[in-house]
């Protein structure tokens, strides 16, 4: 797993702090352990000290792994500076303060934050044990010291301030490295933002522009065929070459609402929608009056669905304002999208009358085709009241 150049950084601070401090506690320990030779009670406490701080800097040296020296040093140190505050009245305790303050901080830098909350109130209650029951008794028994333990005494007090100082240096400008790597990373996240936005800029302008092409492609095929079809003189010939002209629009407008549009993938159904049937209501010139309704449980639906989707309601609503309306003064159309689930359901209506024999029969045959395609399936009702299609689908993946 690749680590990142912040996380490296502080693995090798951590990995030097152990190997620097466990090598200072095992110099002053020893000089601990020659400067009480004659005082068995203290002497007992500084071998163990050295001893532990002995192995934990080989063991360091040898296997890099850190973390063994940061739980010895932190526990081992906050438990034996306790037991000897308490146990120990005769020793001098001016250190013990300074190596639970050290021991803490290694736990919080080394480890984690409940280890050192949790030292911290171990120490706390050492203290206030010391201070509450054995502060006075340890003065009095206190001993005099010789001049070497005085040095001693005074080396292990330098020690053990210079190694919290220097632990706290080190916090101070690790997070100094830290927001130095944050602000550089920063940078280059902005410049690699930058430039993928110019991409999706350019992206996105190129494949706007290609639905436009498609759009004016189409127009001129169906300009093609206007064209054609004003030199035929068979009415039912050009009522074909108009059905082939509709469907190509449904199409070419699929595409100008994409470039149109904020999404590329997806299009807006209720401005579709309206436009196309009220595009489809303006070619046919009816004497009737129609109105239509349209009703979305849906905002948007992707281009794979939208085609067929987009040809079927052609179909529907054309046969309608073709056929269905010969015999009323007023027609009403009712398109409606709900969404079930996985589902989506599509309901298409009109208050006409119009029979399978006076519909364009590869329309009918167009509609099932598109059905098939979108893998749903179909409802027909017919009544003196209106026809109505109930087409159950699921939008297609793209």
């Amino acid at each position: 797993m690749s680590t990142s150049p912040l996380d490296g950084h502080l693995e090798k601070v951590k990995f030097n702090l152990a190997y620097r401090v466990s090598l200072l506690f095992t110099l002053i320990f020893a000089l601990m352990t020659i400067a009480h030779y004659d005082d068995k009670d203290n002497l007992v406490v500084m071998a163990l000290g050295f001893i532990i701080c002995l192995f934990s800097f080989l063991y360091n040296l040898k296997t890099k792994n850190f973390k063994v020296v940061y739980y010895i040093f932190s526990i081992t140190g906050v438990l034996i500076t306790g037991l000897t505050l308490n146990l120990l009245p005769s020793a001098t305790h001016f250190g013990d303060f300074i190596w639970m303050f050290c021991a803490i901080v290694l736990a919080f830098f080394g480890l984690s934050n409940r280890i050192g909350v949790a030292l911290l109130i171990i120490c706390t209650l050492y203290i206030g044990v010391y201070i509450i029951f054995n502060v006075n008794e340890n003065i009095i028994t206190q001993q005099p010291r010789t001049s070497f333990q005085k040095f001693s005494l005074f080396a292990e007090i330098i020690a053990g301030i210079y190694s919290g100082i220097y632990m706290i240096y080190l916090i101070v400008k690790f997070h100094k490295f830290s927001q130095q790597t944050l602000l550089e990373t920063n940078k280059e996240l902005q410049i690699q933002y930058d430039t993928i936005k110019l991409q999706d800029e350019e992206k996105t302008i190129l494949v706007k522009e290609i639905h436009h092409r498609v759009k004016n492609n189409l127009q001129i095929i169906s300009s093609l065929l206007r064209m054609q079809s004003n030199e035929l003189k068979n009415q039912e010939s050009k009522q074909h070459f108009q059905e082939a002209i509709d469907r190509i629009f449904a199409m070419s407008m699929i595409h100008q609402k994409l470039y149109q549009g904020e999404s590329l993938s997806k299009v807006n159904l209720k401005e579709y929608f309206e436009d196309l049937i009220i595009e489809l209501i303006r070619l046919y010139e009816n004497d009737f009056q129609v109105t239509y309704e349209i009703v979305l449980d849906i905002d948007k639906i992707g281009l794979k669905s939208i085609v067929p989707i987009g040809l079927m309601v052609n179909e529907l609503a054309s046969n309608s304002l073709k056929h269905a309306f010969k015999h009323k003064q007023k027609g009403n159309l009712h398109l409606s999208f709900i969404k079930n689930d996985d589902d989506i359901q599509m309901k298409y209506s009109d208050n006409g009358s119009w029979s399978d024999g006076n519909s364009s029969g590869f329309g009918i045959e167009l509609i099932d085709l598109l059905i098939e395609q979108l893998e749903g399936k179909v409802e027909v009702s017919k009544s003196e009241q209106g026809t109505i299609y109930n087409i159950t689908f699921t939008e297609l993946r793209e």
